[in-house]
């Protein structure tokens, strides 16, 4: 997970809690309400997070891993095999 994903999770949980925006069902005990906004956080989160992970990922700036080195069709092909693979010969 990363910062942006930890930011919007912590923000949707405040926005999405008793009291702050809405509280449903207005006249139930403590534990409805806590369980409502529970599956509404739930609900909510599972169909933005994509759209956040993909959208944080746009926006942040590329991370380096570092003793990794990217392989290319080029890198590939500068050390070939040892063995050579042929093709079997048919006894004719």
């Amino acid at each position: 997970m990363n910062m942006f994903m930890a930011i919007y999770c912590a923000i949707l949980f405040f926005v999405l809690s008793p009291g702050i925006l809405f509280k449903l069902p207005k006249n139930g005990s403590k534990f409805v309400v806590a369980g409502v906004h529970a599956v509404i956080f739930g609900v909510v989160s599972f169909f933005t997070c994509k759209f956040v992970w993909n959208l944080s990922h746009k926006v942040a700036l590329p991370a380096k891993k570092e003793g990794l080195k990217e392989k290319t069709r080029e890198g590939l092909l500068e050390n070939p095999p040892i063995v050579q693979v042929t093709k079997p010969q048919l006894a004719q």
